[in-house]
Parts: structure tokens; sequence; C-alpha cells
């Protein structure tokens, strides 16, 4: 759901969202996104080798599995929590 449209009837949770939100934001954090979709992206191919994903070499390279997964997981949560804003400059940055 779009909360900017969802608390119209909260006018100071709607006001409180105004005035934290700016085009420029929304452009900073959306091109950061997509670079982390890259990023996540690139690295997932480079553990995803046939015989790669051993039980020696997982848990010789937990640390670095787990933080892939993780920043992918955020990732892909930013795409679909925002995937539905409905004011058209909004969702054309997103």
């Amino acid at each position: 759901m779009d909360i900017t449209q969802y608390w119209d009837q909260f006018p100071a949770a709607k006001k409180a969202v105004e005035n934290n939100i700016y085009l420029a934001n929304i452009k900073t954090i959306a091109d950061k996104n997509a670079f982390m979709v890259k990023n996540c992206f690139d690295r997932l191919k480079s553990y995803v080798v046939d015989g790669q994903l051993l039980e020696e070499y997982v848990l010789d390279n937990v640390k670095a599995l787990l933080e892939c997964l993780r920043d992918s997981n955020v990732t892909i949560r930013w795409l679909m929590l925002h995937n539905n804003c409905r004011s058209p400059q909004y969702s054309e940055v997103i």
C-alpha cells in the first residue's frame, strides 16, 4: 500500500510523511537500490557455480554468503514495498 495515500485520514501523520519525502531523496535511494540489484545479482552468480556450494565451501565462507543473502533480501524487499507507489513522479523514479 502507498502510505502517502493511506494516511489521508490522519493529517498529522500525512504531514510528517510529506515533510520527509523529496524527489531528490527518492532518486538517491532508487539509484542505490538499482546498484544493489546488479551487485547482488553478480555476487549470487559467482556463488551459484555447479559443484561450488558444497558443505566445506559454505562453512568456510559463511560470513560472505550470509552478507550476500542479507543484501539480496533487503534489496528485494525494497523493490516489493515500493512497487505500489501511486504517485506518477515517484513511480517513474522507482
